[in-house]
């Protein structure tokens, strides 16, 4: 589809809007997406495992603690309060991205729906 749209010296431009770009845009999203959530849900895993099975306290060797850890502290809850808000932000973004790349899928084709309804139309007023 085409657009053209006036700019400010007074002359137009012609704006493109290739779906079948739109689509191999949107179809390289989704799948990078669904790769890398594959990727990070496989990582996460190993991570949760490894707060189950092998939870690290805070055992200095005779060192007083002073920043914020005291003796025997589990020091999983903080690594988690650091890392659970992160892989919900990447949760969320993957999300996002799905989204988006759904919604150019759905242009695409409402922009092809729309030429071949005017294209339509014109060859029905003009026989």
């Amino acid at each position: 589809m085409t657009s053209t749209v006036a700019n400010g010296s007074g002359s137009s431009d012609t704006i493109l809007y290739p779906t079948s770009t739109m689509r191999d845009v949107a179809n390289e999203i989704l799948a990078k997406v669904q790769a890398s959530r594959q990727q990070h849900n496989q990582q996460w895993n190993i991570i949760q495992q490894y707060f189950t099975q092998a939870i690290p306290t805070y055992r200095p060797f005779n060192i007083t603690p002073s920043f914020g850890f005291t003796w025997g502290d589990d020091v999983s809850s903080h690594m988690k309060a650091v890392l659970e808000p992160h892989a919900q932000r990447l949760n969320s973004t993957y999300d996002w991205l799905e989204k988006f790349a759904k919604a150019l899928l759905d242009a695409a084709d409402e922009i092809d729906k729309t030429d071949t309804l005017m294209k339509n139309y014109f060859d029905s007023t003009t026989e």
